[in-house]
């Protein structure tokens, strides 16, 4: 994008389909492709969750505007984009993900949960106690997450099949087994048919990029 001088963005300020179709090829694998274009004619960035929520980040993270009718990278971040500054370009957007970035856009549906995110930084620090090794990945909120936190989104569900182990799944553990912090562990579920995260454990990249001072220093991740 930053080498092509951005990137045209179409009328309602997303990518244009030619260079979604080039990420597709390139990030997405030969099944999923077959069945994204399966159930889509034309192929929009909304179609590629990972596209999406990528490019939204990027935005949170400053390093991609949207100006004139294009997508660029400033160029006070072209910088990051060397190999050599792959870890700085990484904890900025890792910052911008959970800092800047609305983790309820991840689910189509469930509640706002913003308790949830503005204690990410306890969250993330209990993960590092309690999932040293291989251990389930369901009953997690009474550990992880603080009393007030887990009271407070239980008042926001009202859906029956909505539940607040869900939310931290979805809002928490796996982006954080996307970011490469936790390792999953995936099986089949006999109730729904489809395969779930049995188990977790913290990744070797955990201790690599978080340092925690005293109990936990939210300052660490701010």
């Amino acid at each position: 994008m930053n080498q092509a001088g951005g990137v045209k963005a179409t009328a309602s300020k997303n990518l244009t389909r030619a260079f979604v179709e080039q990420m597709l090829e390139a990030i997405i694998d030969e099944e999923t492709r077959a069945r994204i274009r399966e159930y889509n004619k034309v192929v929009n960035e909304e179609d590629i969750h990972d596209v999406h929520i990528t490019r939204v980040v990027c935005e949170c993270a400053r390093v991609l505007y949207l100006r004139t009718g294009k997508f660029t990278v400033p160029r006070a971040k072209a910088q990051l984009l060397a190999e050599d500054r792959a870890g700085e370009l990484y904890r900025l957007l890792f910052i911008a993900f959970f800092r800047r970035f609305n983790l309820a856009y991840l689910a189509s549906y469930g509640p706002e949960a913003k308790s949830m995110q503005n204690c990410v930084t306890y969250t993330i620090y209990r993960l590092g106690v309690v999932a040293r090794d291989w251990r389930t990945a369901q009953n997690l909120s009474e550990e992880l997450l603080l009393p007030a936190v887990r009271d407070a989104v239980e008042s926001e569900i009202t859906n029956q099949y909505w539940t607040l182990e869900e939310t931290l799944h979805s809002r928490i553990i796996t982006p954080l087994i996307d970011w490469g912090l936790l390792e999953g562990c995936y099986g089949p579920d006999d109730k729904i048919q489809v395969s779930c995260l049995n188990s977790i454990r913290v990744a070797p990249l955990f201790d690599r990029f978080l340092q925690f001072k005293g109990e936990f220093a939210q300052r660490e991740f701010s």
